[in-house]
């Protein structure tokens, strides 16, 4: 876990930077300076540029860290493997422009029923996915190389600090929502020059290729590689990222519905910061371990990151619910968002589950029981697909929440088990629970500080006790070996007390 902590840590400070950034944005900018259906809208380009990722890709970007162990050769640029990459989605996107000039009319038709916004801006998604596919794969070559600080600032913090630009210039009429959109497409087209940029930084910028090295196995290895990633994309982004695409098309007041859903789903993901930071860097070292056979690496990172997001994604958990009513009293137009209250538990809670089955998609992602990630993942699309088209009509945007939730908590029951059943490797131990009684009784604690009755008072002074209380017994009673050692190393550095 040493570079997985030393490089997470600096990517955590970067995202919880970022996270500072979206609250603000959250909770006032985007309820002050948009309305519901312009929130929505921007949400619902981002979300379903996403979409189309499966079908743009080739499965290419799942290539990227799979294949670096063997392509890895300074001497001989890395054989080429960034050249492959680029144009292996370039061939993709290609492909796919092609099928969707024949189909356009198809896709005009699909929108004519949704609100003006929708019908005018939806092509948009178009250039959006294309650069995002490109974005993914620098991003991911740029992970191979442990370096995660810069990639999280220019995926994270542009957006963050982009899209509450265009609220602003929107609302005083200093440009209009098309110009907004031409500058959300800017936006993307500036993350993908500055990862570049970054690439050639680091001179690793390879544009050579090496055709002798793709003989039979590699090429076979790449071909099945990228057809079972054309599928377990596809999966994904169904399983856990079509709530938005499905309220815009079945929920009442669609746009309305997506903005209030964005900003409880920004919330909700605020619990999976943690993971973030530890799932970037851990996948290139979980790649590497498999390359080496070394199970015991991959058992210790397995264990530990459990145990860490866990204990994170619980304290968030309990603090974001806690004074979740505070929050929405603070926000600008916050009666209009606080209907997507009980989203924000509800994905909480799928969210919290995620963390606590620890990397074991990264696991099996990187292992020769690769194809299982796929196999599962295409299962639970269809199952959330059918979930949402069944709740959202009834319950609204809890209906999203709720198929999203559920679909979390069984691929992650599948995949824990089918770790297990492989491998023999389980992330879970007595601290887990211990740390679960904590929560429990932290959370208890919290919600019976008698309330001031001053929104930003109350959550300062309720999450300063929780904060303290939870965190100190986690440290008292040694439940996460790095927490405990990272919080005497920080105060030894810092010279406030050193532990003997």
């Amino acid at each position: 876990m040493g570079v997985i902590k030393k490089e997470g840590i600096k990517q955590s400070i970067v995202t919880y930077i970022g996270v500072l950034f979206g609250a603000v944005n959250t909770m006032y900018f985007y309820p002050k300076y948009f309305t519901e259906e312009e929130l929505g809208l921007f949400r619902f380009l981002m979300d379903s540029a996403l979409l189309l990722l499966p079908f743009v890709s080739l499965g290419i970007t799942n290539l990227s860290i799979r294949m670096f162990p063997k392509f890895k050769n300074e001497e001989n640029g890395h054989n080429g493997l960034l050249y492959f990459l680029f144009v292996g989605v370039f061939i993709g996107y290609a492909i796919f422009l092609v099928c969707f000039l024949m189909a356009y009319p198809i896709f005009e038709g699909f929108f004519m029923d949704k609100s003006n916004l929708v019908k005018d801006y939806w092509i948009y998604i178009i250039p959006l996915s294309g650069l995002s596919i490109l974005i993914i794969v620098a991003t991911q070559y740029i992970l191979n190389f442990k370096k995660v600080l810069l990639p999280t600032i220019i995926n994270d913090l542009y957006i963050k600090i982009g899209l509450p630009i265009i609220a602003v210039l929107c609302f005083f009429n200093f440009i209009s929502i098309t110009e907004g959109v031409y500058f959300l497409v800017g936006i993307y087209v500036l993350r993908l020059i500055s990862l570049i940029g970054y690439i050639v930084f680091l001179k690793e910028w390879y544009w050579k290729p090496n055709w002798n090295f793709l003989k039979k196995p590699v090429m076979n290895e790449m071909k099945v590689y990228s057809f079972y990633g054309i599928l377990g994309s596809l999966g994904g982004i169904m399983a856990t990222r079509i709530d938005v695409f499905m309220i815009a098309l079945l929920a009442t007041n669609d746009l309305k519905a997506v903005g209030v859903y964005s900003i409880a789903m920004f919330i909700a993901n605020i619990i999976t910061v943690p993971a973030r930071s530890i799932n970037s860097i851990a996948s290139p070292v979980i790649a590497e371990s498999w390359k080496n056979n070394d199970i015991s690496n991959i058992k210790s990172i397995y264990s530990k990151s459990s145990i860490i997001l866990t204990t994170l994604g619980l304290l968030f958990l309990i603090g974001i619910w806690s004074s979740i009513d505070d929050l929405f009293s603070l926000m600008p137009n916050g009666e209009k968002y606080e209907i997507g209250k009980y989203v924000i538990l509800i994905l909480g809670i799928g969210k919290l589950f995620d963390l606590a089955t620890g990397t074991n998609s990264q696991i099996i992602a990187y292992s020769k029981f690769f194809r299982f990630n796929f196999y599962a993942v295409l299962v639970l699309a269809v199952l959330n697909v059918i979930s949402n088209v069944i709740f959202i009509p009834i319950y609204q945007i809890k209906g999203a929440a709720i198929a999203t939730a559920s679909s979390l908590l069984i691929f992650n029951i599948c995949k824990s088990a089918y770790v297990y059943y492989k491998i023999g490797l389980q992330p879970f131990t007595m601290d887990t629970l211990k740390v679960l009684i904590i929560g429990s009784l932290v959370y208890l604690l919290g919600m019976n500080i008698p309330p001031i009755n001053i929104p930003l008072a109350d959550i300062a002074i309720r999450s300063f006790v929780i904060g303290v209380t939870f965190m100190g017994s986690i440290i008292y009673f040694n439940i996460s070996e790095d927490i405990t050692t990272l919080f005497w190393q920080t105060l030894d550095k810092f010279k406030i007390i050193r532990k003997k």
